[in-house]
């Protein structure tokens, strides 16, 4: 030891089941943790004309396979104004390869009442950088899932627990001998 003391040597299963806890709590948090995105349009001083009201806009990139699946819900939480009447917030969507420049007929608008809400499929055609841009006048709330069409994302959980399962079992195989 460093510090000049002496210590046991570490046992192989008691590294494996500790490596193999931290991989699986690990990829459990990342796999099942799914905050969701709330978006609030800036506040303006002074008076503007009716129904102008300042937009916020938001992306985020997120690392995709083709073939999976992106399922995009939105709650409408507040809509500008004092007045509301009927349909009063805008929200639009595109998607876009990272780095490539977004047309305007890559975005979909959307007219939402307050307390509405929008389901948004996107299917990946390609793997790689995909970027999610959202844009909006009113208050909203964003929850994005992913459904994968392999099962990489899982690899993880699946080594740790195999990783994790072998220590436990060489730990009590080598303790009754």
């Amino acid at each position: 030891m460093a510090g000049g003391g002496a210590a046991p040597p570490v046992k192989l299963n008691d590294v494996a089941v500790l490596m193999g806890g931290v991989l699986l709590l690990t990829a459990f948090v990342l796999l099942f943790w799914d905050p969701a995105i709330e978006l609030k349009p800036p506040e303006v001083e002074g008076e503007l004309p009716p129904g102008s009201y300042p937009a916020t806009a938001h992306h985020q990139t997120y690392d995709l396979s083709s073939g999976d699946e992106v399922v995009v819900d939105l709650d409408l939480i507040d809509c500008p104004g004092e007045e509301d009447a009927g349909d009063c917030g805008i929200v639009s969507i595109a998607w876009a390869p990272e780095g490539e420049t977004l047309d305007a007929d890559d975005w979909t608008h959307h007219q939402m009442k307050e307390g509405g809400s929008l389901e948004e499929n996107f299917d990946v055609t390609d793997s790689g950088e995909w970027t999610l841009y959202l844009s909006t006048d009113s208050e909203i709330s964003v929850d994005m899932d992913v459904e994968h069409q392999w099962m990489v994302p899982w690899v993880a959980m699946f080594t740790g627990f195999a990783i994790a399962s072998w220590g436990i079992w060489h730990g009590q195989v080598s303790s009754e001998d």
